[in-house]
């Protein structure tokens, strides 16, 4: 567990992994048909564990930590934001305009606002989703971003000014079938939009395989998030190579960067996988999912990939899970002290959902709604989603 900040990193090539390893962790997914739909699912946020309904994606903490946001998706190609309160588990579920589905919502810092995904469920389209914002009672809903591209991770800037993201681009294959499972969504770079103008700017270059949610440190300048592969890196002949897309999903660096910056900054080091950074409001604590087989005995000895949440407060990690699985979602609340999280088995692949402290305290599991029945209906008001 060695600190390295400020190194510069080189992940234009693909690091081998262990192939009896890798092979038992696509069982979590229960993918036994087809590793490249797991590769893309990972890659996406946007598949569902098997495409199983309801589902629920994503994951955030209200400010003032009683309330988590998930993006709930009861059939095919309908999804939208729902709000759940902590000590009630009381549900709000945003209701959209023209059939547009939400996803992946995240809320500004005082609270008073969101941002998230839309995409227009007529024309259910990955390469034309769109960065939206609304206040958190359902008015003033509008756009940010105009044009083609998967966007996906929207988080503001500390001056609410801003929301910063994933774009990527596409290949001819996936506009024209980009439901089939060889696609592939790559080319990923992190973009931000004005809220006040829908200006949208491209912060990096380097088209990334792989590229998790980018946030803002303070000072809405630099920007943190982990990311591997780039340039050529993603093309469907190497996706359908199934020893290259495994190679491709393992060993994410956590980097820092800034506007336009032609380098590569390694934020830290941490074990042999540490990605899907999630930082607090003032910086100072990052919590992060890292494989743990190499540092702990018991997850060696198990066949399998394992996975846990750690936290990085000033030089210190600590471990907050230990769950001996598979981490998906993550989200860290602004104060730094919350932690929510989704957790799968190796046995079975079923994931639960979770809230815990970061000292590992408190871990108390989420319940999910098996349907809409009994949620709180917000309308969404505003701006049409042309």
């Amino acid at each position: 567990m060695l600190l390295a900040a400020n190194t510069l990193v080189d992940v234009s090539k693909p690091r081998a992994c262990v192939s009896k390893t890798a092979m038992d962790s696509m069982r979590l997914f229960d993918f036994k048909k087809s590793s490249v739909l797991l590769a893309t699912c990972m890659m996406l946020n946007a598949c569902s564990y098997g495409e199983q309904y309801p589902s629920v994606r994503d994951l955030a903490i209200s400010p003032d930590n009683q309330e988590i946001m998930y993006g709930y998706c009861w059939k095919v190609r309908r999804c939208s934001l729902v709000r759940q309160r902590l000590d009630s588990n009381e549900r709000y579920i945003y209701e959209p305009q023209n059939d547009t589905n939400f996803l992946a919502g995240s809320y500004s810092p005082d609270g008073r606002q969101l941002t998230f995904v839309a995409i227009k469920q007529e024309e259910y389209d990955l390469w034309a989703s769109h960065i939206a914002i609304m206040n958190i009672d359902g008015s003033g809903f509008r756009r940010v971003t105009n044009g083609r591209g998967h966007r996906y991770f929207p988080s503001f800037s500390h001056d609410v000014k801003k929301v910063i993201y994933r774009k990527c681009g596409s290949t001819p294959a996936t506009r024209t079938k980009p439901l089939e499972t060889k696609y592939a969504i790559t080319r990923c770079d992190v973009f931000e939009s004005q809220v006040i103008d829908n200006n949208e700017k491209r912060l990096t270059n380097f088209e990334f395989y792989v590229l998790g949610p980018p946030q803002y440190f303070p000072g809405d300048i630099s920007f943190l998030f982990s990311a591997y592969g780039v340039r050529g890196a993603g093309k469907l002949d190497e996706i359908n190579n199934i020893v290259n897309a495994r190679q491709k999903l393992i060993n994410q660096p956590i980097l820092k960067s800034s506007p336009n910056q032609q380098y590569l900054e390694k934020f830290f080091e941490f074990s042999d996988d540490a990605s899907n950074p999630r930082m607090s409001r003032n910086g100072e604590r990052i919590a992060f999912v890292a494989r743990i087989d190499t540092i702990d005995e018991k997850a060696s000895s198990m066949r399998s990939f394992q996975y846990e949440v750690f936290i990085k407060i000033g030089e210190e990690f600590r471990r907050v899970t230990k769950e001996y699985g598979y981490i998906g979602k993550l989200a860290l609340s602004n104060d730094g002290s919350l932690v929510a999280y989704s957790a799968a088995s190796n046995s079975d692949g079923q994931f639960f959902f979770y809230t815990i402290g970061i000292d590992g305290s408190n871990r108390r599991q989420i319940p999910t709604p098996t349907s809409r029945r009994g949620m709180i209906t917000i309308s969404v008001n505003g701006g049409k989603n042309k």
